[in-house]
């Protein structure tokens, strides 16, 4: 939300908040041209000094209800998207892993240790070798090393 008033902030506001309705699937104009108009009204009135205190106190409460707006509209679409159909569409081809294959190698992590296990993992990723069942126990293992039968971790 908006925390300042300043009308610089506010106009490069209502440009990011323009890129990211370009990215929501569809026509996000066709969805809502009230809101998405508005937004390009204020990004050439803010830069101008064109508004009055006032004015700027209701474009940053506009541009607050259009930030909430937008954030519902790409988590819904986001929710929607097949990813299937979306890389066979582009003749492409993925495999995902999740918390939950993490989990089944390291049953003891919690779901966002499991998260920095796969984040590490990408990052370490041979494409030659791929991500595998072995992967994500040495990537594991390099971030949270198993405790030894006295319940202390293992030394390295």
């Amino acid at each position: 939300m908006s925390t300042t008033r300043n009308p610089q902030i506010l106009t490069d506001k209502a440009l990011d908040l323009l890129r990211q309705a370009e990215l929501l699937p569809g026509d996000p104009g066709a969805v809502l041209p009230r809101q998405v108009g508005a937004l390009s009204v204020l990004a050439e009135l803010l830069p101008d000094d064109a508004l009055t205190p006032q004015g700027i106190e209701q474009a940053a409460s506009q541009l607050d209800q259009i930030e909430v707006w937008l954030d519902k509209q790409l988590a819904e679409r986001l929710a929607n998207i097949d990813i299937g159909a979306v890389l066979e569409s582009r003749r492409q081809i993925a495999h995902i892993w999740s918390i939950d294959d993490v989990a089944e190698v390291r049953p003891d992590l919690t779901g966002e240790q499991a998260w920095e296990v796969l984040q590490h993992a990408e990052r370490r990723l041979d494409s030659d070798m791929g991500i595998s069942w072995d992967t994500l126990s040495i990537c594991a293992e390099d971030l949270y090393p198993e405790p030894d039968e006295s319940g202390q971790p293992a030394s390295k």
